[in-house]
C-alpha cells in the first residue's frame, strides 16, 4: 500500500489529459432507462477501454511472434500496444488484472479498436540515397517509408493515390511508444522508468514524408524514424493526420510544412530545456504563440520599446522559453492554424505596417536556407474564424489553439481515467491513486495539503457514488441491506488507504468521503440508477466536471525569468496529448480533425500476409 500512497512521484512529461467534458442532455439524476446508450457510447468512446475486447489489425502486416517476444521483453504480439495491470484483490478489486489498450486506436468508421502496422526502413544517415530497401522478417521487400506515405496520401486526398496527388504534401504528428513496458502492478507504475504517467509515450515529433522527421531537440533521431531496435527495444510511433476544416489538405499541409521547416531549422532550431520535467509551457495563448514566430523571423524585434533586449534573445538565453518535444510541435501546429505563410496572412495577423515587413523577412530567411518558398494559398486563419480582431493581443488561455493546455489537475484526472478506473480496479484503489498524487501535486503547484484535499474529497465521494450505480446495474447492490453493507466495506478499504494518518484524521476524512452517501435518498438513487460499466464511469466524469474546473483554476506562483520564489509549473502539452485527444480525454478545437493513420514500425518486426486485407480480428 505504501507504493500506492507514494505513487507517481514522477509525473514527468506525460502531464496529461483533461476531463473537461461537454454536457450531455442527461443529468446525474436521470434514470438509466432514459439514457440513449448508443449515443452516449459514441460521445465518450475511448479505445483504451473499448467494450469489445478484440484486438483488430488493419492491413496485410502483422507482428512476428519470435521477433516481438525477443525485442519487447516476452510481449505477446496479441497484446502489443497494451498494458496489463496486476491488481490486489485484498483492496476490493473485482479482478486480478486489467487490460488497458494504451496505444490502440479506432480503425475505420466503426468502433473496432487495434492498430494498422506500417513497416518502414530507416536511412542509415542523412547522406545515404533514399529510399533504402529492406525486408520484413519473412522476406517481403519494403522501400523506405513508401507505405506510410501512401496511407497519409490516402487519408488526406480521398482514398487513392494517383497522378494528381502522388507528390502532394503530407505530414503527420508522430507519438513514440514503449511496447516493452507492458505489464506490472501499482509499484511498477510508480517507477519513473516505466512511463505509465506518460501513457507509455515519451516523444512527439512530426513526419514530413519521404522518411524524414523533425523534432525537438533539433537533431533528435537524426531527422529520421529510428523506430528500429538498434540500441535496445524498438520504438514504434503512432501517426496522426491533422485536417483544418474548410481548408483543402494541399493548402494546409503546405502551410504546415513551411512552418515546420521555418521553426525547426532556421536559427539553429529549438533549444531543449535542461529540466524538462519542470519546464514552463508559456505559449498557452495566441498572443504569446504569435510573438514566438515574430521573434523567430525578426531577431531584432522588441516586445516593448523600452525592453533591454530583443525577444529573440529571450528565446535563446531564458530557459523558461526553451521547448521540449511536444511543446515545440504544439507551437508549430498552432502557428500553422493561425498564420497563412503568405503576405496577406502576415498583414492580417501582424498589421498593415508590420505584416508585410515581417513576411519579407520570413520569405528571405526561408529561401536563404532552403530555396524558393512553396506557394501557400490564402485561407481564413483560426483566429479570424473565432472573431478576433487583433490576434497578437489575444491572451485568453487555450483560445484559438489546437487544444487548450493541460494542468496538474488534468494529470491526475487523466491517469485515473486511463489506468485506475473504479469500474475496473474498485473504488478503494482509485482513491489510493488519487491520494497518492498529493505530494507530487504539492511539489508542482506549491499548494497546501488542505487545498489538495479540498479538491480531492468531493471527487472521491463521486467515485463511490458512481461505483454504487454500476454495482446496482450488476445486481451486486439490490436492496437496503446490501447498499449499507457496501458502504461499510468501503469504509474498511478507505481505512487501509489512510492507515498512516492519525485515527481522528482517518475518521474525519472517511466521513467526508462517504458521509454524503449514508442516507435513504442516496440509497434510493443508487438502487434506481443501474448503469452499465462505461456509462457509469463517463457519467462520473461529467459529475466531477466542475470539481476539475475549480482545481484547474487554483492560482499558483509560476516563477519565470529571474523571479526568486520556488519554481512551480502550471501548464503542459505532453507527448501523449494527441492520443488523448483522439480518445476523448482532452478537448480540442472544433475546426480541426485528428485521425490515427497507423503505427510506423521497423520492417524486420513484421511479416506480410498476402491473404488478408482490411480490418480483421488478430488472434493466435
Amino acid at each position: 500500500m505504501k507504493a500506492i500512497l507514494t505513487i507517481f512521484s514522477i509525473l514527468i512529461l506525460s502531464m496529461s489529459c483533461s476531463t473537461v467534458i461537454k454536457e450531455v442532455t442527461q443529468t446525474d439524476r436521470t434514470p438509466a432507462s432514459s439514457i440513449d446508450y448508443n449515443a452516449f457510447r459514441q460521445k465518450f468512446f475511448n479505445a483504451a477501454h473499448s467494450s469489445d475486447p478484440t484486438f483488430y489489425l488493419d492491413g496485410p502486416y502483422e507482428l512476428d511472434k519470435e521477433v516481438v517476444g525477443r525485442i519487447y521483453g516476452g510481449l505477446s504480439p496479441y497484446k502489443f500496444g497494451t498494458f496489463t495491470l496486476s491488481v490486489d484483490r485484498s483492496m476490493g478489486s473485482p479482478t486480478d488484472s486489467v487490460w488497458i489498450r494504451e496505444a490502440h486506436y479506432k480503425l475505420g468508421d466503426g468502433n473496432k479498436v487495434g492498430m494498422r502496422l506500417l513497416p518502414v526502413v530507416d536511412i542509415e544517415n542523412r547522406r545515404d540515397p533514399y529510399p533504402p530497401i529492406g525486408k520484413t522478417s519473412d522476406g517481403k521487400e519494403i522501400r523506405g517509408s513508401e507505405i506510410v506515405d501512401e496511407h497519409l496520401r490516402k487519408e488526406y486526398y480521398g482514398g487513392t493515390v494517383n497522378e494528381t496527388n502522388k507528390d502532394a504534401p503530407i505530414f503527420g504528428l508522430i507519438a513514440y511508444y514503449h511496447p516493452e513496458k507492458h505489464k506490472g502492478d501499482f509499484k511498477y507504475m510508480a517507477s519513473n522508468s516505466n512511463l505509465k504517467t506518460e501513457n507509455g509515450m515519451t516523444h512527439l515529433g512530426v513526419y514530413i514524408g519521404n522518411g524524414q522527421t523533425r523534432n525537438s531537440p533539433q537533431n533528435y533521431h537524426d531527422n529520421k524514424w529510428e523506430v528500429a531496435a538498434s540500441y535496445g527495444p524498438g520504438y514504434p510511433a503512432n501517426i496522426y493526420s491533422v485536417k483544418f476544416k474548410d481548408v483543402p489538405p494541399k493548402v494546409f499541409n503546405t502551410n504546415m510544412l513551411v512552418t515546420i521547416r521555418m521553426m525547426n531549422e532556421i536559427n539553429g532550431g529549438p533549444i531543449f530545456p535542461g529540466d524538462y520535467k519542470f519546464d514552463h509551457f508559456r505559449t498557452v495563448n495566441l498572443g504569446e504563440t504569435l510573438a514566438v514566430l515574430r521573434a523567430w523571423v525578426d531577431n531584432n524585434w522588441k516586445r516593448r520599446s523600452d525592453d533591454d533586449k530583443a525577444h529573440f534573445e529571450s528565446l535563446q538565453d531564458n530557459e523558461s522559453y526553451y521547448t521540449y518535444c511536444a511543446e515545440h510541435m504544439t507551437i508549430i501546429l498552432n502557428i500553422a492554424l493561425n498564420l497563412p505563410q503568405n503576405e496577406q496572412g502576415y498583414t492580417e495577423t501582424y498589421g498593415r505596417t508590420n505584416g508585410p515587413k515581417l513576411w519579407k523577412k520570413a520569405k528571405m530567411s526561408y529561401e536563404k536556407m532552403f530555396g524558393e518558398i512553396p506557394k501557400v494559398e490564402y485561407f481564413k486563419p483560426l483566429w479570424k474564424r473565432l472573431g478576433y480582431v487583433k490576434p497578437t493581443s489575444a491572451r485568453k488561455t487555450g483560445t484559438s489553439l489546437a487544444w487548450p493546455p493541460e494542468t496538474t489537475a488534468d494529470l491526475v484526472a487523466n491517469f485515473i481515467s486511463q489506468y485506475t478506473r473504479f469500474v475496473d480496479v474498485g473504488p478503494v484503489l482509485t482513491t489510493a491513486a488519487i491520494m497518492g498524487f498529493k505530494d507530487e501535486v504539492l511539489k508542482r503547484m506549491g499548494v497546501t495539503t488542505r487545498t489538495y484535499l479540498k479538491h480531492a474529497i468531493p471527487i472521491i465521494t463521486e467515485v463511490f457514488r458512481h461505483h454504487g450505480y454500476y454495482l446496482s446495474g450488476k445486481g451486486d447492490i439490490s436492496d437496503n441491506k446490501s447498499y449499507f453493507g457496501y458502504l461499510a466495506m468501503s469504509k474498511k478499504g478507505l481505512a487501509k488507504v489512510l492507515k498512516d494518518l492519525p485515527p481522528l484524521a482517518q475518521q474525519q476524512f472517511i466521513a467526508q468521503m462517504i458521509g454524503p452517501l449514508e442516507n435513504q435518498n442516496a440509497m434510493k438513487m443508487t438502487l434506481r440508477k443501474k448503469l452499465e460499466k462505461n456509462v457509469a464511469y463517463n457519467l462520473f466524469r461529467i459529475a466531477i466536471k466542475n470539481n476539475i474546473k475549480k482545481a484547474r483554476a487554483e492560482k499558483i506562483k509560476v516563477a519565470v525569468d529571474d523571479q526568486e520564489w520556488d519554481k512551480y509549473v502550471q501548464f503542459y502539452s505532453p507527448p501523449a496529448i494527441v492520443h488523448r485527444v483522439i480518445n476523448g480525454l482532452h478537448p480540442y478545437n472544433k475546426y480541426i480533425q485528428i485521425t490515427p493513420v497507423g503505427t510506423a514500425i521497423d520492417a524486420k518486426e513484421v511479416i506480410y500476409n498476402p491473404n488478408v486485407s482490411g480490418i480483421r480480428e488478430y488472434k493466435e
